[in-house]
């Protein structure tokens, strides 16, 4: 009955609906529905149109400020600390209603993280818009209570805006190696075991600082990490595919989704009890036994069961997303790239999880040389690209953002521990203790 259809079909009437001009095929169309789909498509540019400069005018009007941060010479506090503060900046992001959403045109808050080498001194420093500073303040020191946050002046209101300049930039963007439910090695792999108490923990941020520190005069360095906690679940995408990957790495049979639609499913059993009087096997499974799972643990490899736990640790932590920059910059006459870039780009090779993931340069977002054509005039703009996205702090700039969670984030970016002896690094030199509550006052006349 089917090919009924195509035997009594006359191509000749296809043949001369496209003979005819082409106002007429456009009419015939567009008299005939074509205009709905138009006119839907017009309002909804215009509602992208309004909806970005709605976002655009609401984010760039936001007083924003910079906070550096000092701790004590003998802060002992490691990561788990920082990452205790990542997990309570997670509360940060407020669920807006629909009308704030699309039409005063909020977003999610974003704040960026820094690590910067002023001609060798070494500041770390939150950027955060003015309305959340009590909020990070407090949670900064609720780990740290006796560091010391001041605001300062912007450092990037020096940096130049344009390129070319009498200044040269390297900048680029930090990707994932493989799946972004793969975990890069954290601080939990950097405790020795072996060594003396005091010395068990080898603190990755000694590498990344001495290499900040041998900065000179004229030379720049820095490494940003823009985070933001967009909510709406939005890390529900890489939980599921991170679920899928152990299951594969398991040999658990995962039911596509396809195959759990209900209309399928009737479909399937109507045609598999018609010729076979048997039920189709398209419906949810029952969960593997304990026992079966056991047994398909004891077949895996060392690194299989590796991955299957790094992936397991990672999707059981908050997560964000993220934008992590480093630039570094230098007047042409003291430039060196063997000095700024590649003593950095080492440092970063410690967190190379080999049963995990691994940070590698965004090769889509760099400012090295482009290969053919124009390339000096296609240099600066990226060089341009690349310093604005910096000053903005947008995780829309620049490449797609990545996710990681807090114990990733803590291992990037936290305060050094007292056992660091990096030269020119921003520290408090004594501790600051509050006055006893009997002091005497005397009252001024």
């Amino acid at each position: 009955m089917f090919l009924d259809i195509f035997q009594n079909f006359n191509a000749n009437l296809l043949v001369d609906l496209f003979n005819q001009p082409f106002y007429s095929l456009f009419w015939y169309t567009f008299s005939r529905g074509l205009w709905i789909y138009v006119a839907i498509l017009i309002m909804k540019a215009i509602f992208d149109i309004r909806l970005n400069n709605a976002r655009g005018k609401w984010y760039g009007g936001m007083k924003r400020v910079c906070l550096a941060i000092d701790m004590p010479k003998d802060n002992e506090q490691t990561p788990k600390a920082t990452e205790a503060m990542f997990t309570h900046l997670t509360a940060i992001y407020a669920g807006y209603t629909t009308a704030e959403k699309f039409i005063e045109g909020r977003i999610p808050i974003m704040m960026a993280f820094e690590i910067v080498s002023l001609e060798g001194y070494i500041q770390f420093m939150i950027n955060c818009p003015e309305r959340n500073r009590d909020f990070i303040e407090a949670t900064v020191f609720a780990q740290y209570p006796e560091a010391e946050i001041t605001e300062i002046p912007d450092y990037v209101n020096n940096f130049p805006s344009e390129f070319p300049c009498e200044y040269e930039m390297y900048g680029t963007e930090f990707g994932y190696k493989n799946e972004p439910y793969y975990p890069i090695k954290t601080y939990q792999d950097f405790f020795d075991k072996d060594a003396m108490e005091e010395l068990r923990f080898k603190d990755p941020m000694a590498a990344i600082l001495e290499s900040m520190s041998v900065m000179s005069k004229g030379e720049y360095q820095g490494l940003q990490i823009v985070l933001r906690n967009p909510g709406g679940g939005f890390e529900k995408k890489v939980i599921s595919e991170g679920r899928d990957e152990i299951n594969r790495l398991m040999g658990v049979k995962t039911i596509s989704k396809d195959k759990k639609n209900p209309i399928l499913i009737f479909f399937k059993d109507f045609f598999s009890t018609l010729f076979t009087s048997k039920l189709s096997t398209w419906g949810d499974q029952p969960a593997p036994e304990k026992n079966d799972l056991m047994a398909w643990e004891s077949k895996l490899s060392i690194s299989d069961k590796n991955k299957v736990q790094a992936i397991e640790k990672k999707l059981s932590k908050p997560m964000f997303q993220v934008k992590i920059r480093f630039f570094y910059m230098a007047k042409k006459e003291v430039m060196n790239k063997s000095k700024g870039i590649s003593t950095f780009f080492g440092s970063t090779f410690q967190f190379v999880n080999t049963d995990g993931n691994a940070l590698k340069s965004n090769g889509e977002v760099t400012t090295l040389d482009p290969e053919y054509f124009l390339k000096n005039s296609r240099r600066n703009y990226r060089k341009n690209q690349f310093m604005g996205a910096w000053k903005k702090r947008h995780l829309g700039l620049g490449g797609p953002p990545i996710i990681m969670n807090v114990e990733e984030l803590a291992t990037l970016f936290h305060f050094p521990s007292s056992q660091v002896k990096t030269p020119n690094l921003s520290k408090i030199d004594s501790k600051k203790i509050e006055p006893p509550t009997d002091l005497p006052v005397i009252d001024d006349f």
